[in-house]
């Protein structure tokens, strides 16, 4: 449908407030806020394709519309609009120029409602664009976005230098975990990140034990009987 016509009165080029004010005005006239936003990429409308944004980009995402752009040099994108501005401009030149602001806008005003609610179209099935947008189903309404979670803070990752105790153990914190006689007395590496504990050879970096702290358990054994012995690496 031919949307309300930009105010003529305005001569300072586009800007970022007039563009704001034409969108509200639209949106006021058909009570609705449309799903999305054809524009441009002028600096007024749509900066997304220079990695900018704008004030109107920001206004129409608040409000759950989404804009978007045609292909720089590809103008045949804004085509789908600018077709009705032909026919307008065509229009006007069949009728006496007006010799005011106010009367060109009765005119403009007069064209809108000819185009949208006299004037069938093929592409519509010879029905008006008020028909249409009357008898056929609605796009569902845009959703503004909701609140944005609150950020929850990551625990830090930390890695501390520790050594097994004599009987094969290795304390972090107030939890003990069970390493083995192999490891006594070793230097090892402990890292630290949220529910999870890895344990690296304090020489060679390899991981020895991975573990995921369960709540309520202070002790982890590493599977093996209390019986067993291992002949690697003990201490001599």
């Amino acid at each position: 449908m031919s949307g309300p016509t930009r105010d003529i009165t305005c001569r300072t080029g586009e800007t970022a407030d007039a563009a704001i004010d034409a969108v509200e005005r639209m949106i006021e006239r058909y009570q609705a806020v449309p799903c999305l936003f054809l524009s441009d990429n002028g600096t007024a409308f749509n900066q997304t394709r220079l990695g900018r944004s704008s004030r109107l980009v920001a206004h129409l995402s608040a409000l759950g519309c989404h804009p978007i752009t045609g292909r720089p040099g590809h103008p045949q994108t804004q085509d789908k609009d600018e077709r009705v501005h032909q026919t307008q401009q065509r229009w006007l030149r069949a009728r006496p120029a007006a010799r005011t602001v106010e009367a060109l806008q009765e005119l403009l005003d007069e064209f809108d409602e000819r185009y949208n609610h006299d004037r069938p179209h093929q592409a519509l099935g010879m029905l008006t664009p008020a028909q249409a947008r009357a008898q056929r189903p609605h796009a569902l309404p845009p959703q503004p976005p909701g609140p944005k979670p609150a950020r929850v803070a990551a625990e830090p990752v930390r890695a501390r230098p520790r050594k097994v105790s004599t009987n094969g153990n290795l304390c972090v914190g107030k939890i003990t975990i069970r390493m083995g006689v192999e490891h006594t007395n070793q230097p090892v590496t402990v890292l630290t990140s949220g529910h999870h504990i890895t344990v690296f050879d304090g020489r060679t970096g390899k991981i020895i034990r991975t573990i995921t702290v369960e709540p309520g358990k202070r002790y982890y054994n590493n599977g093996r009987p209390r019986s067993y012995r291992s002949t690697t690496n003990r201490p001599h």
